[in-house]
């Protein structure tokens, strides 16, 4: 028997560029609550070293371009054609964005136990994005 390899396609290669950055995206939201025990112990994270807004302004920018990046591959999926597929990885793309949004809207006035609930929430979307993507890919008969 023969050895296979598996390379991802253009669309793989986006896919996995996409997902790398909403990584990166959410990152920093694991280190918000933490930030008050971690100065307390001398501990450096980047959530220390930046501060809670610059961490959530950070959150946001791999934020869009993970969705750049996830809705490409949905396009590459469905051949630039069918809006039907890529509605609701742009449904869920835009949930993130809104959920960061407002999270740093409220930032200032958020204590280590709401900016840990975010964190959770932030899971809750990310679940809603890899549920889009197989949407994306595979459309509701997956």
């Amino acid at each position: 028997m023969g050895t296979s390899s598996v390379v991802p396609d253009s669309a793989g290669w986006l896919l996995v560029a996409g997902f790398a950055l909403l990584f990166e995206s959410f990152y920093p939201l694991t280190q918000i609550y933490q930030i008050e025990n971690d100065r307390k112990r001398g501990d450096v994270t980047l959530a220390v070293a930046l501060g809670t807004r610059p961490s959530l302004a950070l959150s946001i920018a791999f934020g869009i371009a993970a969705g750049n990046f996830l809705l490409a591959t949905a396009r590459m999926w469905n051949d630039m054609g069918t809006i039907g597929h890529i509605l609701p990885q742009s449904g869920a793309i835009v949930a993130w964005m809104l959920m960061l949004a407002v999270w740093y809207l409220k930032a200032a006035e958020m204590d280590a136990s709401a900016h840990e609930k975010g964190m959770y929430r932030a899971l809750a979307v990310w679940a809603v994005i890899d549920g889009a993507v197989l949407i994306s890919r595979y459309g509701f008969m997956f």
